[in-house]
């Protein structure tokens, strides 16, 4: 399969795009876009790519380094995003919708915005078929849009 890389995202020179004009004038946008993912523990292997390559399965240290996020730091920086009035765009794995829904919750009642990343960051797409991959891609959808 080719893809017109030029037609999916066109170039645009710098020269020639017209100014960027941000709300009430402000000279710099920030994009506030924390992740909400589940890691599985002992991960299966679906794909040839080892998620965690420096050791074997369990790695407890990186699973616990993310686990973190979702038992207590998405609650401080939901707390930072209400203190300031930032919205953020939670990138979220559907995954992390069954082991922490309370994390759904939290994210549910913010207001932010939800962007899909998938089932876990364990699991790759890029070894998939195109059946295989649309299957994913639409359970995530369906997962992420389902009423909690």
């Amino acid at each position: 399969m080719t893809m017109d890389l030029r037609a999916r995202t066109p170039y645009s020179p710098m020269h020639g795009r017209p100014p960027i004009r941000w709300p009430g004038g402000a000279s710099l946008a920030l994009w506030v876009a924390p992740n909400a993912e589940h890691y599985e523990y002992v991960p299966a292997n679906k794909t040839s790519r080892n998620p965690w390559p420096r050791s074997p399965h369990p790695d407890v240290q990186q699973y616990s380094y993310r686990d973190y996020g979702n038992r207590q730091g998405i609650w401080r920086l939901d707390g930072l995003f209400k203190e300031f009035g930032i919205r953020p765009t939670f990138s979220v794995n559907s995954g992390m919708l069954t082991y922490y829904p309370e994390v759904a919750e939290l994210i549910a009642d913010s207001d932010g915005a939800v962007m899909g990343h998938g089932v876990y960051n364990t699991d790759y797409l890029h070894e998939l078929g195109r059946a295989d991959e649309r299957a994913v891609l639409k359970m995530t959808v369906d997962d992420i849009s389902r009423d909690r």
